[in-house]
């Protein structure tokens, strides 16, 4: 029954772990949203039933399986350094034929290393129900696969990165086939991704880099601007905000666009975007940010006259990154309040009152953009949500 729980802990943790990080660093995964559960659950199933049957030898199973680790897991831990994060089945572009051919190859290893590796933990655990007492195997199964559902939760909540998945799979796969080539093979693979992955913050919702943006020359900017990069994509800049007077004289300073040193910088520093809002409102002396990232829309709002901000962004880590990378600061401004929180479970449940409500970038899932027809924002940006915020 021990045996059964700990396969069962392993089977879900580990379909969990492949939807992640498959998800993050190989893209090209995502053009086929349910390829990878698929994949685990159609190989678990075979192993289950073929439980029986003869089969080859344990040591040839033991290095298909240590095989297929390393096809599946060498491509995750360094797939920047390979430019995966670049492959795309789409047609169009000078070499066609060879980036298609090079995502495809990737595919199928992925996706037949994936099949070798829950093919075997279905066997495994087929063979233990063959000997169990039916309804104390089941009992077993699903109270290990919650252990696993729930183990990973913990893990993506605290914003472990990949070295701690790997180690955690190790351990449990060393608990049910204990040979010494299990812990070997971890803690190099561990080591391998320990090794990309120490630059990353891992959050509940994605794989998160910093990218500081050289501006060093400009003296009203200053060097402490950023990128912030989301499962290896753009994904917004922390970066500084100015009042009025410090606008002009910035403005001033860089007559065109050329003189600054950082183009990237020059066009997104009028932020449009932020100053229409408060702009178009004559009273915002409280303001409710929804989606409030890096804290940008906080400083901005402020910097022109707000007397108290709120401030709603689901993913923690970025909340974390607005406190202490901003160049403003503006979580720590003792006029803001800053909820790591859902929007639309914030617009039901306060009851504060605001003179802006103010709708920013609201979509944490990236990994979920390119992979389906839904985007988070889908479920923001509706009649509902919206008389929501007219009420508040």
């Amino acid at each position: 029954m021990t045996r059964i729980f700990w396969l069962s802990f392993l089977l879900l943790f580990g379909e969990i772990l492949a939807l992640r990080w498959l998800g993050i660093e190989i893209p090209v995964v995502r053009d086929f949203p349910n390829l990878v559960i698929m994949v685990c659950l159609v190989a678990a199933s075979a192993g289950i039933s073929k439980a029986g049957a003869k089969s080859i030898s344990p040591k040839a199973n033991l290095a298909i399986a240590c095989g297929a680790c390393v096809c599946l897991l060498t491509p995750l831990i360094f797939s920047v350094q390979l430019g995966l994060p670049s492959l795309s089945l789409k047609f169009g572009g000078a070499d066609e034929a060879a980036a298609i051919t090079r995502a495809l190859i990737v595919l199928m290893v992925s996706v037949t290393s994936l099949y070798a590796i829950f093919h075997l933990i279905g066997k495994w655990l087929g063979k233990e129900f063959e000997t169990a007492p039916p309804l104390a195997a089941y009992s077993y199964n699903l109270l290990g696969s919650i252990a696993g559902t729930i183990a990973f939760a913990l893990i993506s909540w605290l914003g472990l990165p990949p070295p701690l998945w790997i180690l955690v799979a190790g351990i449990v796969t060393f608990i049910v086939y204990r040979k010494p080539l299990v812990p070997v093979l971890t803690v190099v693979l561990a080591a391998a991704a320990f090794t990309t992955a120490s630059h990353s913050a891992w959050s509940p919702y994605s794989k998160l880099d910093v990218v500081p943006i050289d501006n060093s020359e400009s003296r009203v900017l200053g060097h402490d601007n950023y990128i912030l990069n989301s499962n290896n994509q753009y994904f917004h800049l922390g970066m500084q905000i100015l009042n009025a007077e410090e606008e002009a004289k910035w403005k001033e300073e860089v007559k065109v666009k050329e003189q600054t040193t950082n183009k990237k910088v020059w066009n997104s520093f009028p932020f449009g975007w932020i100053k229409l809002p408060f702009e178009s409102t004559p009273h915002h002396d409280r303001v409710l940010v929804l989606g409030s990232g890096s804290g940008n829309d906080v400083a901005y709002a402020l910097a022109n006259g707000a007397k108290h901000v709120t401030a709603i962004e689901i993913d923690p880590i970025i909340t974390k990154l607005g406190r202490e990378r901003h160049p403003n600061k503006p979580y720590l401004d003792p006029r803001a309040e800053v909820h790591n929180e859902d929007a639309r479970t914030f617009l039901r449940y306060s009851n504060d009152k605001f003179d802006l409500v103010e709708f920013a970038f609201l979509d944490p899932g990236s990994t979920i953009n390119s992979a389906s027809f839904l985007r988070v924002d889908n479920y923001v940006y509706t009649v509902e949500a919206i008389r929501a915020a007219m009420s508040r």
